[in-house]
């Protein structure tokens, strides 16, 4: 909003110089295919000398605007040069500058051999330089960079996601292990994995309303709840890198086909704080899953269980919800009393094996949004207790098995 009349301005500047002009926060760029680059814009200060000088027209146009003009970043780059906007190269296409993501590939380095990193000032970053001003243990700022580089790189691959999953390129390959030691190594409270978002809707609410699991699953401080435990996340990017896009199948791809022990163990800097919950419904479903923990952990489970967790390895368990009836079946949904699962909308009933519109039936997207969040206040969470009492039970048994077993 403030550099919009600056804005209005320079683009009539440009084409009335026939130039094309862009701005990313107070960087202006201003470029052209003609041969000779319009005087009113931008030529060299003196015959023979590399530098070049505004144009008197841009000087007027942006001081009249209320901005002042930063000699020491003023610089005219050629085609046959590497031309930089924004830290970026623009030549051909955008890309990260190599100098740039072996930085991030340093500091990733001695985040994951010590925990720490040392984190290069800004005027470094943009000339490309490594010096180290501060030792940093917070992970936003490498996760910053990271999810840039991988942005950048991710919107010139023109492959598909399928094949870019199949093959990762090394920038994909270094943000999907950073991701990694941020979720699973350096977890900073217990982690739960459910099978899907919804799930995470519906265990928030009941810890909340549930007070036999608080202080230990969160606590209330006035009017303001804060969680003891977190819920991994599906929304954001995450998801996409790690291949965790919710389902019992994906669960089975990463903690089993990717080997979390030896992925875990990779890492020097393991702290191991928390435990890791992968939580599922204890039903046909979860059967691949059981399966695949047996054969490569040696952990017997199957739908009769009634083990209130199973450690698997490392700071990894698996909790499923608790069994009922003959055969022991069940799923998160179940715990919700029946007048709710009935609840219509739009004439429609709620159907959880349908997460499609299915004709006459809603599934579970629409059923946590529209009948369990704006509900809560009013909705009777006690069938929950025996499923958080599970996940109090990994949490306890964590802390007498201590981390990083």
């Amino acid at each position: 909003m403030i550099a919009h009349f600056l804005d209005v301005r320079l683009v009539q500047l440009a084409k009335q110089t026939q130039i094309t002009y862009s701005r990313y926060a107070d960087d202006l760029t201003f470029s052209t295919s003609q041969r000779i680059f319009p005087s009113s814009i931008a030529a060299p200060a003196a015959a023979g000398v590399p530098e070049w000088a505004l144009g008197d027209d841009l000087v007027v146009t942006i001081q009249s605007a209320g901005f002042i003009i930063n000699p020491g970043k003023t610089r005219m780059q050629f085609r046959m040069s590497r031309q930089l906007v924004t830290g970026l190269t623009v030549n051909a296409k955008v890309n990260i500058r190599p100098e740039y993501y072996r930085l991030a590939r340093a500091m990733c380095h001695a985040l994951f051999e010590n925990g720490t990193y040392h984190r290069p000032t800004a005027a470094s970053l943009a000339a490309g330089q490594g010096a180290e001003v501060e030792m940093i243990t917070s992970l936003g700022p490498i996760e910053g960079i990271l999810s840039h580089i991988h942005h950048v790189k991710d919107s010139i691959d023109a492959r598909d996601e399928l094949e870019k999953r199949k093959n990762a390129t090394a920038a994909r390959k270094l943000y999907n292990r950073f991701l990694k030691y941020r979720y699973f190594v350096r977890v900073e409270c217990p982690l739960i994995v459910c099978e899907g978002k919804t799930d995470n809707v519906y265990l928030k609410y009941a810890i909340r309303k549930l007070p036999a699991f608080q202080p230990k699953l969160g606590v209330w401080n006035g009017t303001t709840f804060t969680s003891s435990v977190k819920f991994f996340n599906y929304t954001n990017q995450a998801h996409s890198i790690l291949e965790l896009g919710g389902g019992a199948g994906d669960l089975r791809y990463f903690f089993i086909k990717t080997r979390y022990k030896q992925e875990i163990q990779s890492f020097k800097h393991r702290p191991l704080k928390h435990p890791v919950i992968v939580l599922v419904d204890n039903d046909a479903g979860a059967k691949d899953i059981f399966k695949s923990f047996n054969t490569n952990y040696g952990v017997a489970i199957d739908l009769k269980s009634a083990d209130p967790f199973f450690y698997v390895t490392q700071n990894l368990y698996l909790i499923k919800t608790p069994e009922r009836g003959s055969d022991g079946v069940s799923c998160i949904e179940d715990f919700f009393e029946p007048s709710l699962l009935n609840t219509k909308i739009d004439g429609k009933k709620f159907n959880p094996k349908k997460d499609h519109g299915a004709d006459g039936e809603y599934g579970k997207f629409i059923f946590a949004e529209r009948v369990v969040r704006p509900n809560a206040d009013t909705i009777n969470f006690s069938g929950f207790g025996p499923l958080l009492e599970r996940i109090c039970a990994v949490i306890d048994d964590y802390a007498t098995r201590g981390a990083g077993t």
